[in-house]
């Protein structure tokens, strides 16, 4: 396909090949595309890029272009024909739908996939073969759009909602070879890499509908104009009483012919904060506005709505002369909640919603029980001549599907061509555009405020209880606790605040989060205590913990401070692919950890509210690749985009193994990392003793010379005994230019280390007689033999060191920190910088990792003393997390 901005000289290769019916409609997009994003390459990189194809593992890597999309470009509710070609004959292939969307401020992804089985020539055809499994099973050429879902590795409660309808719709669609689950994809996608790829944009307004932005009057919204003069047919779009603007339904209608009003009518701009503040009025003035529009046709004008939009809908039926047409999706025939007034006047009661019969589960509030209505509540529409549409759901939990037919009867038998009804077996209230993803619950602002006014008598009812007592619990209100972001990265700052207490209420706040240890679950857990504002809230950025986990005011107390049971746990995350869960949780009164979890465990301590959160040490951007070149071995995280990128050697110490944590969380800040394992780790020696130096040169070699990573130097971090080996690189590896040492020793230790078969630096036996043991293990720090020449001599090159020093460290004197410093001449002194951390333990690692003070080690076979103080060594980590990234975006190469 040729892609050109201007139509190609006839002497050109591009004239050659040039299609002028395929090039048309991208041609119409490129000023569009100017105009928004600034570049006129977007559509085209996006074209160039779906031609592209990865290396497969299980199938010979296919030629051409194997994923075929007709339109490549399309409209939103437009069918495609996807067909994938060049495999080989009766092969299981997996494809594979994607895009990325935002809910509630946080990124979030919508996936599927599809199973299929090639035929003879190799092709799967979306519109003649079957799915047999995954997303969708059967014929469905639009399956993989219909099917989508949040992804697996976040919260199931989620809408797709289209922001910004001028930006299209990304959609990425990859072929795997094998059949697939999206939990396979998910966890294991660096090992299923695709066979090939492509990105299709997909518009909920087309390029030449104009959007224009509504202020008349006291009318608020986005008109959607059809391309020329018109007059077209006019139609107002509503949605319920989620709030807001919402426009994509009317930037569809446009892209159907329609001049669409988008209406708003609370939570938006100056129009009042809720829906009880709303009155009649309004809706009169936007369909005279709309009626009047010189783009829209004489003689009547339509409104489509949604839910409680609906109910205004059919105020707008009965009363506006300019409404002819009229579109309910599974909205109440009457008017509800609040009631309404016209002209100052009361116009339409409410009808109330029984809370009691409304029930909550796992999957929110379900109130279509609950409406206290009598037949003549319903909305008189059949007095009026104006044509009704109901499109009813069977499955709606907001809305009871017989009122359609309720309604239907309502009408006289001489007025009953005015209404059609049509039922949907199984489908849900939020009957949107189609191949907009299905949504069976998420979150909608007003309940959530008129939950938080019950969590609020509550409250105020297990004010005289004991801690814990509480006679009823909210955990399916998950809004009740607000955390910003909801999904974040582990190094990342969140914000908490709980909302609708009683005045000056105490209640205390948990986080917990399960792990592994030693193959055995392990709960972390932490509390604190609160008492409410005068508004009822608690602001985790100013509210005052009076005690619990840690006191005083800190955004992230709770998750730095959190703690395990038993107490010798290291907290140590085996698959950074995978989210950390937190738990939030909010109590009435003021309970410590202690009580919080025997009366937990004991099923007598019940929550007001509950939430959860993840928190990622891996972006989800970054790529994790296993290591095994030459004698090398380990992981490569690498940042997105091609690189090259600054490149860093993780390294941790003598508990052996691979942690991959630190080295994920260093390529989602921008560093290319090799998470480098030295002993007991796949074919590596078991034995500390065996480890020789060449391994650690070559590890250098190799990332230095990666096509991802920046020529000039690498960068070096080890904590403890992988400390000293960064020292050694730094002094040996001409590759080299920036090491971190993290309470290591700048000597060696109780091994010698060879290089090329031949003695490196010999190392000096620990003296055991001067460990010291209690409760709490082992330290070691008193048993190292040294002498100052047994120092590496790091000063000897031109490499820059940081060096990290705990003062309350367990198995490393703090004062090697100055005697290493006092060991460079005065002239290289530059070359070093040596911080100290008052109350800090063994163990510095990224913020908000919790705090161990002392844990078994495999090589001395026992726990070891870590030290440390939980607030002092959380100020550390988080200190030095900062110094080391900047660290390494300083002194490697820019």
């Amino acid at each position: 396909m040729c892609f050109c901005t201007r139509r190609p000289s006839p002497k050109s290769k591009a004239w050659r090949n040039f299609d002028s019916s395929k090039c048309v409609y991208l041609l119409r997009a490129i000023p569009y595309v100017t105009e928004k994003w600034g570049h006129q390459s977007i559509l085209r990189e996006i074209l160039r890029r779906s031609a592209q194809l990865q290396p497969c593992q299980a199938l010979s890597t296919p030629r051409g272009e194997v994923i075929q999309v007709n339109p490549k470009i399309s409209l939103f509710d437009q069918r495609v024909h996807i067909t994938v070609q060049g495999l080989p004959q009766n092969a299981k292939v997996t494809l594979h739908a994607s895009t990325d969307s935002e809910w509630r401020r946080a990124p979030v992804k919508f996936v599927s996939c599809s199973h299929f089985v090639t035929g003879q020539g190799g092709e799967v055809d979306l519109h003649n073969d079957a799915s047999l499994g995954g997303s969708y099973t059967g014929v469905d050429p639009m399956g993989l759009f219909s099917s989508m879902q949040p992804s697996p590795a976040g919260p199931r409660n989620i809408r797709m909602v289209l922001k910004n309808v001028d930006n299209p719709c990304l959609y990425t669609l990859s072929v795997y070879s094998g059949h697939l689950t999206l939990s396979d994809l998910h966890t294991s996608h660096m090992t299923h890499p695709p066979l090939s790829v492509t990105t299709i944009p997909r518009l909920a307004k087309a390029l030449d509908v104009r959007r224009v932005p509504v202020r008349e009057g006291r009318v608020r919204g986005t008109l959607f104009l059809p391309p020329g003069e018109g007059p077209h047919q006019g139609v107002i779009d509503m949605f319920g009483f989620a709030g807001g603007l919402m426009e994509f339904r009317a930037a569809m209608l446009a892209s159907h012919g329609f001049a669409a009003l988008s209406l708003a009518f609370f939570g938006y701009e100056d129009l009042p904060a809720g829906v009880g503040g709303v009155e009649f009025d309004y809706f009169q003035e936007a369909a005279q506005w709309l009626s009047s529009h010189p783009n829209v046709k004489n003689g009547g004008v339509g409104v489509v709505a949604v839910s409680g939009g609906a109910a205004f809908a059919s105020l707008m039926a009965w009363k506006c002369p300019e409404v002819v047409a009229s579109v309910h999706i599974n909205g109440p025939p009457f008017y509800i909640f609040r009631d309404l007034y016209r002209k100052g006047k009361l116009f339409r009661k409410g009808v109330r919603l029984d809370r009691s019969l409304t029930p909550y589960t796992d999957e929110g509030l379900s109130t279509k029980p609950g409406y206290l209505y009598k037949l003549e509540d319903f909305i008189p529409v059949w007095e009026s001549s104006t044509r009704v549409l109901l499109l009813i759901s069977g499955d709606d939990e907001q809305i009871q599907p017989e009122f359609g037919d309720m309604l239907y009867d309502m009408y006289p038998e001489d007025k009953r061509h005015l209404i059609e009804v049509v039922h949907y077996p199984g489908a849900g209230h939020l009957l949107e555009p189609p191949y907009t993803p299905y949504c069976r619950h998420c979150h909608n602002p007003p309940f959530a405020t008129s939950r938080l006014r019950h969590l609020h008598h509550i409250l105020q009812r297990s004010v005289q209880l004991q801690p814990c007592q509480t006679f009823s619990t909210l955990t399916s209100v998950p809004d009740l606790i607000q955390v910003t972001p909801r999904v974040s990265l582990f190094d990342e700052k969140v914000h908490i605040r709980v909302q609708g207490l009683p005045s000056n209420a105490k209640v205390t706040l948990s986080a917990a989060t399960q792990q592994e240890w030693r193959r055995e679950p392990v709960l972390f857990a932490s509390c604190s205590h609160h008492v409410a504002t005068e508004t009822g809230e608690v602001d985790l950025n100013t509210n005052r913990s009076l005690g619990g986990s840690y006191t005083g005011v800190d955004p992230m107390g709770l998750f730095w401070s959190i703690q395990p049971s038993p107490k010798n746990v290291r907290m140590v995350l085996k698959d950074v692919e995978k989210p950390v869960i937190y738990t939030l949780s909010v109590y009435s009164g003021h309970v410590d950890l202690a009580d919080l979890r025997s009366a937990s465990s004991e099923g007598k301590c019940t929550p007001l509210a509950s939430t959860t959160i993840q928190r990622y040490v891996k972006a989800v951007d970054v790529k994790r690749i296993p290591i095994k070149e030459g004698s090398v071995r380990g992981t490569l995280f690498l940042p997105p985009g091609e690189g090259p990128h600054q490149g860093v050697i993780d390294m941790f110490g003598l508990a052996g193994g691979l942690m991959e944590t630190r080295g994920a969380m260093l390529a989602s800040r921008g560093f290319a990392t090799l998470c480098l394992p030295f002993f007991r780790f796949d074919d590596l020696p078991q034995d500390l003793s065996e480890v020789q130096f060449d391994y650690f040169e070559e590890a250098a070699g190799w990332l230095s010379s990666h096509r991802a990573v920046r020529d000039g130097g690498i960068g070096v971090v080890g904590t403890s005994g992988g400390a000293l080996f960064a020292l050694f690189m730094a002094w040996k590896c001409p590759e080299v230019t920036a090491v971190v040492r993290i309470n290591g020793p700048p000597f060696v230790g109780f091994h010698s280390v060879y290089w090329k078969g031949e003695l490196l630096a010999k190392g000096n036996p620990l003296d055991i007689t001067k460990f010291w043991q209690d409760g709490e293990g082992v330290d070691i720090k008193d048993g190292f033999v040294y002498k100052l020449e047994d120092f590496v001599p790091v000063w000897e090159t031109s490499t820059r060191l940081l060096t990290l020093i705990s003062d309350d460290d367990g198995q490393m004197k703090p004062e090697l920190g100055a005697l290493q410093y006092d060991m460079y001449p005065e002239d290289k002194r530059h070359l070093i910088e040596v911080v100290h951390y008052p109350g800090a333990g063994h163990l510095l690692e990224p913020p908000y990792t919790p705090h161990c003070r002392y844990c078994y080690n495999p090589t001395f076979n026992t726990d070891l003393q870590w030290g440390g103080y939980v607030k002092e060594h959380a100020e550390a980590q988080e200190d030095s997390w900062k110094r080391i990234l900047h660290f390494f975006r300083t002194n490697l190469p820019q």
